[in-house]
């Protein structure tokens, strides 16, 4: 029996008692009976249990529930064998048992609203049980009203809140200052991984850590995980981390010692290699040129470099889009790309394969001028194509639908296309068009005639934010007959 530092033993044999190894206790068989201990805040004896969601915690021991009476009906209630320290409930656990703090923490268990202090709030909710009998782990000890776990709601609960009247949730959660369970070590070039010691709250409450780093990019933020996997770290390069707790009411521990860690040498140049271009480059006026780098990949990330091998221009920049302005009108310019990472060796690919694109010329002097009808200069008035003898325009065509009307504009011509069309019902506006770049227009309208209704025409150009437009053609309607406008 390995002698344990406080109690000076795994197993105490009182006087008068008689120790008695054998069939029916734990570990009488070697093979499957390891009692899985795991270490706490307190001790090395604690036992494996998946309850507490602990990493290294993934299979029960056999010790849990393995006694003979109830964890209460022996004493236990306020002792624990789970590396989170809640109380020891139901059939009681077989193994050493750890002692809760019996001060202001004992009142955890009347915070039954819970809000960190114990008030009128949680007398409410005693109320609601008492008196009350058959309190089990079932129905929560009677909704948690059975503050001795002794099976009753009564007189001795009624004192035991008595005694925690106002009692506040001061105290930050344990282990304080935090410790480490898992120092940071190395888990790629890029990334570390840590862990904090298992913090429990006295009072009963949640736990959540926060890694601080020295760059403060890289903190973890408040998280219920006691593990921390940071990363996008630079490769060669010493990181500090430290960690602290608190509890759900903001209770903080002060933080632990600082460590510090270097990562791995990153040697290995960003992929493609070597570099391509997603898009060469282009023009996009008459003094500038615009290019997109293939999206690169590598753990230490990327840096994209542009190469103008005409005037020597060389820049590196995290994104893959580079715009090369001030450049002269209608001139061709030659390019490279390249990525390299962020590592301290800046690892480079090779150049890519030159690409140019040329400049435009030096712009067209503003368009303010709407659509010219017909290409006659000065004319911006809108019009139908003149009706033939045959046939009208406007016309209404009966079809196997109904009347259709239908019409045809004069093109009209403009410095800045598309010209756009709008053929507007003015008997009825819900059959007009929108704009469009056809000079034809087919509309079904109803299915009897309506060929005394209205149209006009209307043009603009592509000018942009604000197209210009021009005037209304006269009205016409489907029988031949027009009206001057305005």
């Amino acid at each position: 029996i390995t002698e344990h530092p406080t109690t000076g033993g795994n197993i105490w044999v009182d006087q008068d008692c008689l120790f008695q190894p054998g069939a029916g206790n734990i570990g009488a068989d070697i093979v499957n009976d390891d009692p899985l201990f795991v270490s706490g805040i307190l001790g090395d004896y604690y036992l494996s249990q998946t309850a507490t969601g602990a990493q290294g915690q993934s299979d029960d021991s056999p010790c849990v529930d393995a006694g003979s009476a109830s964890a209460t009906s022996l004493g236990m209630g306020n002792y624990t064998t789970r590396t989170n320290h809640v109380p020891d409930r139901g059939l009681v656990d077989m193994g050493y048992h750890y002692r809760r703090d019996m001060g202001v923490a004992r009142c955890g268990v009347c915070d039954l609203d819970p809000s960190g202090m114990i008030d009128y709030l949680d007398l409410g909710f005693f109320t609601e049980s008492w008196p009350d009998t058959g309190c089990r782990d079932e129905d929560d000890w009677c909704s948690g009203a059975d503050f001795n776990f002794d099976g009753v709601v009564d007189l001795q609960d009624a004192a035991y809140l008595g005694s925690c009247w106002f009692a506040e949730d001061k105290k930050p959660p344990v282990p304080n200052p935090m410790l480490w369970r898992i120092t940071p070590e190395v888990a790629s070039t890029t990334s570390f991984f840590m862990g904090a010691a298992i913090a429990y709250d006295e009072w009963g409450g949640s736990v959540k850590y926060f890694f601080e780093c020295n760059d403060a990019n890289k903190n973890s933020g408040w998280q219920s995980d006691p593990n921390y996997t940071s990363t996008g770290l630079m490769s060669s390069t010493q990181y500090s981390y430290r960690v602290m707790a608190r509890d759900e009411w903001g209770n903080e521990t002060a933080f632990s010692s600082y460590v510090s860690i270097v990562t791995n040498e990153d040697t290995t140049e960003p992929e493609p290699n070597p570099m391509t271009w997603a898009i060469p480059p282009a023009a996009v006026s008459n003094s500038a040129i615009i290019m997109i780098a293939t999206t690169a990949t590598d753990s230490s990330g990327v840096e994209y470099g542009f190469w103008n091998l005409n005037t020597g221009l060389k820049i590196w920049q995290d994104e893959p889009t580079f715009t090369d302005e001030g450049l002269e009108p209608l001139t061709e310019y030659t390019y490279q790309t390249a990525a390299r990472d962020k590592s301290f060796n800046k690892n480079t690919t090779a150049w890519s394969e030159p690409n140019s694109a040329t400049t435009t010329p030096d712009p067209l002097p503003p368009d303010f001028d709407p659509p010219e009808t017909g290409g006659i200069e000065g004319n911006y008035k809108a019009a139908f194509v003149p009706p033939a003898a045959d046939q009208l325009n406007p016309q209404e065509v009966l079809l196997g639908d109904g009347y259709h009307h239908q019409m045809t504009a004069v093109e009209a011509t403009d410095a800045t296309e598309p010209v756009l069309y709008r053929f507007i019902c003015v008997s009825d506006s819900r059959f007009s068009s929108g704009w469009q770049e056809d000079t034809y227009y087919d509309v079904l309208v109803a299915i009897q005639s309506r060929s005394s209704w209205i149209w006009q025409v209307v043009t603009r150009d592509s000018v942009s934010p604000t197209p210009n437009v021009g005037d209304l053609s006269d009205y016409w309607n489907c029988r031949g007959q027009t009206f001057p406008y305005p």
